[in-house]
């Protein structure tokens, strides 16, 4: 199952207004009728998931930018995921509790990976699966507090030189990263 979570980015925009549509098998939402689309919710059970550059409704196409907070939060279904080069930025607890996902391809655009992105939960005693992150750009310049916490597994990632701050406890209990 999926948790179903109704975050909004509204980038300042004093009348929003929202489009809600699938397209199998991710929602999305459009703000006002200019462009971004940002994943709201993962709603297929697909083992491999490709979030698509562009979605278009009612005639009119728009780039996907964001991956919003606890877009694929507790998914288990997914092992692989490829995300657009368009997207700059993934939310908090995007991936949290995502216990099939090994490996992660960060975009080369995204310049912000935001808190508990792939966060176990110690208290429940449900970790990620993720062994590998990489990054295919050098643009990134934020890892958010506790982004790889509680992923015991992980023992691959090479932060681009671009990264300028990197959050309070974002590699807490990740036992298998070597220095």
């Amino acid at each position: 199952g999926t948790v179903t979570v109704w975050v909004i980015e509204i980038c300042g925009l004093a009348d929003v207004r929202v489009t809600e549509f699938t397209k199998s098998p991710i929602l999305l939402k459009l703000l006002k009728s200019t462009p971004p689309a940002i994943v709201v919710e993962f709603v297929g059970s697909s083992s491999s998931l490709t979030i698509p550059s562009t979605v278009t409704n009612d005639g009119k196409t728009y780039n996907v930018t964001s991956i919003t907070s606890g877009a694929f939060f507790g998914c288990k279904d997914i092992t692989d995921i490829t995300i657009p080069e368009g997207v700059t930025s993934i939310g908090n607890h995007a991936f949290s509790l995502c216990k099939t996902i090994t490996e992660f391809v960060v975009p080369e655009n995204v310049v912000y990976i935001g808190n508990n992105v792939f966060e176990g939960s110690i208290a429940q005693g449900e970790y990620n699966a993720l062994e590998k992150v990489s990054f295919e750009g050098d643009k990134l310049e934020k890892v958010g507090n506790a982004a790889f916490r509680y992923c015991y597994n992980l023992s691959e990632i090479a932060l681009p030189n671009s990264v300028k701050e990197i959050g309070k406890n974002a590699f807490q209990s990740c036992t298998s990263l070597t220095m």
